[in-house]
């Protein structure tokens, strides 16, 4: 008696499956490409090094695990995996014969596909029935599992061939030839039309013709969507240049640089005319920019400065919203030039 702890397995049979022409002989892919795997949560008995009695784990299986599989055994060297039949080769008591070898892995969303060569005992095998089913043997990370624990396989093994599947809904391995439908899981009581009109959102009623005519439509639905879709994508990289070009001419640098960013991003136009009131500076309690009209109150008669204390009471309502609100200067600037506009006399000449 063995045990698999690795092995998964897949497939919904479909009620027919062979050759109307030749009913003796299943068909096989042309390829060789045949789905071996699939993203899903199963629980399976592994034995742990030392332990009579098997621990019943979650084999979890994501994308990502695919992934990582299939570029394991790439990274292996594509080495030729054994596949046998019912898993054979893990009993010492019973065969060794190949059914065939997998040769080439990948990972399709969802799926693990595998590319493989039958041997002679293989391909009659699949073709006269005898099998119809794959059952990978998936390797996990080394460790003491629990009862419960999630485990999530990291590479292929080998495989089997098998009529007794663990996952359900997998491609089978040998189909009815010509049948379009052949490598799906398929619900016959399904009213596909009835499913598609409704996609389409029209009336139960609607002809071949009006189903027609919504399908061409969607399509080119989609397509505008896309091109509209690339275009805004490029005029957005047009204008995230263009910003930081702006950026540098400013010479902004640090935070300043990043809220202004913000600003030019979202209103390029405004935020611009908000630069040409500002001019680098570099004072201490502000390294990037020195606010205009603050003359020297020696140049004016009798130390008198209007302009000068109206740019401070500017300077200091718009530090004051900003840090209240925290928000970007720009944002401050336009909030007070609004409940204040007197104060920005000097700064609109």
């Amino acid at each position: 008696m063995t045990h698999d702890p690795f092995s998964i397995g897949e497939a919904v049979a479909l009620t027919k499956n062979r050759d109307d022409s030749a009913p003796d002989k299943f068909i096989l892919p042309a390829d060789g490409w045949y789905q071996i795997g699939k993203a899903g949560t199963v629980s399976k008995s592994l034995y742990m090094p030392g332990k009579k009695e098997p621990v019943t784990i979650k084999q979890v299986l994501t994308a990502a695990d695919l992934v990582a599989i299939a570029n394991r055994y790439k990274k292996d060297g594509s080495p030729e995996l054994l596949v046998d039949f019912d898993h054979f080769s893990a009993d010492l008591e019973k065969p060794t014969r190949a059914a065939g070898w997998i040769h080439n892995v990948e990972a399709r969303g969802d799926e693990l596909w595998a590319q493989m060569r039958h041997s002679s005992s293989g391909r009659n095998a699949l073709e006269g029935g005898d099998y119809r089913y794959f059952s990978p043997v998936l390797g996990f990370p080394a460790k003491n599992y629990r009862p419960g624990d999630e485990a999530h396989p990291v590479a292929l093994l080998c495989g089997a061939l098998t009529n007794q599947p663990t996952f359900k809904g997998m491609v089978p391995l040998s189909n009815r030839q010509g049948d379009p439908l052949a490598q799906t899981e398929i619900n016959a009581d399904m009213d596909y039309k009835l499913l598609l009109i409704a996609l389409l959102g029209l009336a139960a009623t609607a002809t071949d013709a009006e189903i027609q005519a919504a399908a061409d439509a969607a399509k080119l639905k989609i397509a505008d969507s896309a091109k509209l879709a690339e275009t805004q994508n490029r005029l957005d990289k047009v204008l995230a240049e263009q910003v930081e070009r702006d950026l540098d001419a400013h010479k902004l640098t640090g935070a300043a640089r990043d809220q202004w960013k913000v600003a030019l991003t979202k209103n390029r136009d405004e935020a611009l005319g908000l630069l040409k009131t500002l001019k680098p500076s570099g004072k201490a309690d502000d390294p990037t920019y020195a606010r205009t009209h603050n003359r020297d109150k020696a140049d004016v008669p009798n130390g008198q400065d209007i302009a000068s204390d109206r740019g401070r009471e500017r300077d200091s309502a718009v530090h004051e919203y900003q840090t209240r609100n925290r928000c970007s200067f720009g944002v401050a600037w336009n909030a007070v030039r609004q409940s204040k506009p007197q104060l920005f006399v000097d700064a609109d000449q």
